[in-house]
């Protein structure tokens, strides 16, 4: 039978992991007022960032370091969602800051040193800058407007989605992946009921009808959106994301990275 390879695919389905919410809340709980949404959130310790500190690249836990140099940064919303601003402390926990309508600007001041990210405000999905989920303020272009002081500007852009594919199927929400599995079992119960009526009645055309390709072409035109994120567990999840460049100094070090992880 033709869809020998995806059928073995359909059978594990139910196997396959979701990607877990990062903020470990149900999906029930995702649409939230305003004042519902949490200041504060405790990253546990295995929540690490693909980092490069110096020429390595790493993962750890990224956290602020202490810093005298302060930067004036503006951030521009360029997606089509409330955007929540969120620090990274000095303890590595997520400390949310001001939120921006689509299409609009927030200004700030922070430190060289100092990590952001930024949270979908009802999804609470990461966003980009440049191409990375953290940015330190200092590496953003610097633009003077007339009466102003330099400000470091910083884009977020939604992140790419990511392409349905069988390797991908494990990152699309439980409720497709159901839908997707009852397609495949229609098509296989077609298949073996025109196997049993060959040779007699009317031609009738049916799902058995579909070579497999094509019912792999209907399952990913199907699938919904699901953003691409840095720790998405197969390779397709992070083929356009790039990991943070941490600024160094003389004390900012992978060491101190890794002194900070074992002390904590």
């Amino acid at each position: 039978m033709e869809l020998l390879c995806i059928t073995s695919w359909e059978e594990s389905i139910d196997a396959l992991p979701d990607i877990p919410d990062p903020w470990g809340l149900p999906a029930s709980s995702l649409l939230h007022t305003p004042f519902e949404y949490p200041l504060y959130r405790n990253r546990a310790d295995n929540e690490l960032e693909p980092v490069v500190v110096g020429n390595v690249e790493a993962q750890v836990r990224l956290r602020s370091f202490k810093s005298r140099e302060r930067i004036n940064a503006k951030f521009m919303n360029n997606s089509s969602s409330e955007v929540q601003l969120v620090w990274l402390s000095h303890d590595g926990n997520e400390v949310a800051y001001d939120r921006i309508s689509p299409n609009t600007t927030c200004r700030l001041s922070t430190f060289k040193t100092h990590p952001w990210i930024f949270r979908d405000v009802k999804s609470r999905r990461r966003l980009n800058w440049n191409d990375q989920q953290v940015v330190y303020c200092e590496q953003a272009p610097r633009v003077r407007l007339a009466g102003l002081p330099m400000e470091h500007y910083v884009i977020i852009n939604p992140p790419s989605l990511i392409e349905w594919t069988e390797q991908s199927h494990k990152a699309f929400p439980a409720g497709f992946k159901r839908s997707a599995a009852a397609f495949l079992m229609s098509q296989k119960y077609c298949l073996r009921y025109a196997a049993r009526k060959e040779g007699g009645g009317r031609a009738v055309c049916t799902l058995s009808n579909l070579p497999s390709e094509v019912v792999a072409r209907v399952i990913k035109f199907a699938a919904p959106e699901v953003w691409q994120q840095i720790n998405c567990p197969f390779p397709e999840g992070r083929a356009d994301l790039r990991p943070a460049k941490v600024p160094c100094s003389e004390e900012l070090t992978l060491d101190w990275y890794t002194f900070k992880a074992q002390s904590s």
